[in-house]
């Protein structure tokens, strides 16, 4: 993770968060996973900062990119609840 180009303010969005990225969570305005469960530390984490953390999106790295503008953002919310929700 390439944390020089970070802002602070983003969603941050990764396949599974690492401990060594807790002092950047002040910064943060949401978490998107691609594993983890309720109670997983990035969610816990999450929580403790007050941030809304989503857990267990399928692709969302794939689908999610920095730099979208809203209306690609919203697409891609609506393609990973597509893809959450097929069997």
């Amino acid at each position: 993770m390439r944390f020089h180009v970070f802002q602070a303010g983003e969603i941050l969005i990764v396949q599974k968060p690492e401990i060594g990225w807790s002092s950047y969570y002040p910064l943060l305005s949401g978490l998107i996973t691609e594993v983890g469960q309720v109670s997983s530390h990035g969610a816990l984490l999450a929580a403790s900062y007050n941030l809304p953390c989503v857990v267990n999106v399928k692709q969302a790295t794939k689908c999610f990119k920095t730099g979208m503008d809203d209306c690609d953002a919203c697409f891609c919310c609506f393609s990973v609840l597509r893809l959450s929700l097929s069997p």
